[in-house]
């Protein structure tokens, strides 16, 4: 694999006095957008963060130096959502006829694939998070136990208020303080991923949306001992031939309950379920590696000695092609 394996994250630094670099060196954090200056007005974009190398989070701070207005076109989504909290100045998000105010009391969460513009004071400066759409996708299948195929839409506007968004918050302005320094916890092998899922499984649990309901109902069971016997035993061979159906039966079940119980907790079949977490975790490789030279050595890696139906099946999932991810990934890198 290639160096970027290794980089848990990098930092990301721009000023821009034009509009067209600000525009592009955005498009790299969150995806396409048009950026429009207030007549008159002298840009001074400054953005300072970091992105974390395993599932693509972008942290940092954000600012124009003058009115403007940002519009997302659901023709050409966003590749990330993009969440954001003044620590002065304020924004207003105009989406479906609504209006949304944003201040240092109310962050705001901008949904990649709906048609919506964003204003921005001349005097904000903000947080913002970027999480990648596949990333927030796959969070929520591993919270739900089952595949989702409708996009996530959450409620634009998070108050303060909220205890849980504020802690969030101030776990996001630790963690962009602290990436800055050297032999910060970033560094360590390990740790990276697992800040961003819980990040992301953090926003998924407290931030209303279009499955909050669902996640409220299932709460957090606890697996039967068989059915989780199973699932550890499909996700530890993974990357090896799996024979499922012995694995089934060595739980002491017959097969037919066994199978009924595994799609009962977890919403799909045991051979579905690892096929799904094979696809996921191809996903996070091609994620890190950035690079389609290394899509079929990572397929292969994961089980998928057909290169044409893994892409086929990644399609499917994730909404687009395996070199799609890399080459997209690349030019956020």
């Amino acid at each position: 694999m290639n160096e970027q394996n290794s980089v848990l994250h990098h930092r990301l630094c721009g000023a821009f006095t034009d509009v067209s670099g600000a525009q592009d060196w955005m498009r790299r954090v969150c995806g396409p957008h048009d950026l429009m200056v207030q007549p008159g007005r002298s840009l001074r974009f400054v953005h300072a963060g970091d992105r974390l190398g395993a599932l693509s989070t972008a942290i940092g701070c954000i600012e124009y130096g003058a009115d403007v207005r940002i519009g997302i076109n659901d023709s050409r989504p966003l590749d990330s959502y993009s969440i954001s909290l003044p620590l002065m100045g304020d924004q207003e998000l105009r989406l479906g006829g609504a209006v949304f105010g944003s201040d240092p009391e109310h962050g705001l969460i901008i949904d990649p694939s709906a048609y919506q513009e964003l204003s921005i004071s001349g005097d904000c400066r903000k947080l913002l998070v970027a999480i990648d759409r596949g990333a927030m996708r796959t969070a929520l299948e591993q919270m739900l136990g089952r595949p989702v195929h409708s996009a996530i839409t959450f409620e634009p506007s998070m108050a303060l208020d909220q205890g849980a968004a504020l802690t969030w918050w101030r776990w996001v302005r630790l963690l962009w303080e602290d990436m800055g320094h050297n032999g910060n916890l970033m560094h360590y092998n390990g740790l990276a991923q697992g800040v961003e899922t819980s990040l992301i499984r953090g926003l998924l649990s407290f931030q209303p949306h279009n499955y909050s309901a669902e996640l409220a109902r299932q709460g957090s069971p606890v697996l039967p001992r068989h059915v989780e016997n199973l699932k550890s035993a499909l996700m530890a061979r993974a990357r090896e031939e799996v024979d499922v159906d012995a694995l089934v039966s060595a739980q002491g079940l017959s097969p037919r309950r066994m199978v009924a119980d595994f799609r009962t907790h977890l919403g799909l079949t045991p051979m579905q379920f690892l096929r799904q977490h094979r696809l996921q975790q191809a996903r996070l490789d091609i994620v890190r590696n950035a690079s389609t030279r290394y899509i079929s050595e990572i397929a292969l890696a994961w089980g998928f000695s057909h290169l044409g139906r893994f892409a086929e099946a990644y399609r499917e999932a994730f909404g687009e092609s395996p070199s799609a991810t890399a080459e997209r990934h690349r030019a956020k890198s």
